[in-house]
């Protein structure tokens, strides 16, 4: 027998999971827009590449975790444009500070700097909502994008 808490708790729970899930498929984020980047423009290999490849990829990976955050986020426009303006800085310094070098170490260089990069681009549309803990993102994303590019 449900008792009254039980059933206050349930739609809470369906909720956080149903968040959970939907932020989980935002790393799906990554890969399509790296692919769609290097379809389009190629390999990263020039500061143009780097740039142009940084915007597509942002977009795209801005766009589906818009999706993922839904209407809890700071707005589906205001973080596309973080994110994609974040990558093209980024990958634009982190690619070019490796000399556009593939290898793990600069693989983990690259994501650092992007992931400063695209923390610091959110932080700005994250400020509104979270305040000054926003400014925490930049660090967070630096520590964890090497995990990903690398």
């Amino acid at each position: 027998m449900h008792t009254l808490e039980t059933i206050r708790q349930a739609p809470a729970r369906r909720s956080w999971r149903r968040a959970a899930a939907r932020w989980i498929v935002t790393f799906a984020g990554f890969p399509a827009g790296g692919f769609t980047a290097m379809l389009l423009v190629g390999h990263v290999d020039t500061v143009v590449t780097a740039l142009a490849g940084g915007l597509i990829t942002g977009t795209i990976l801005g766009a589906v975790q818009a999706w993922g955050l839904g209407r809890s986020g700071p707005g589906a426009i205001r973080w596309v444009a973080a994110t994609a303006i974040g990558l093209t800085i980024g990958l634009g310094i982190g690619a070019t500070s490796v000399g556009f070098r593939t290898t793990l170490a600069a693989l983990v260089v690259q994501g650092a700097v992007c992931g400063l990069a695209v923390g610091a681009a959110q932080a700005l549309a994250l400020r509104r909502s979270l305040g000054p803990i926003a400014f925490a993102w930049p660090a967070a994303l630096a520590a964890i994008w090497p995990l990903v590019r690398g």
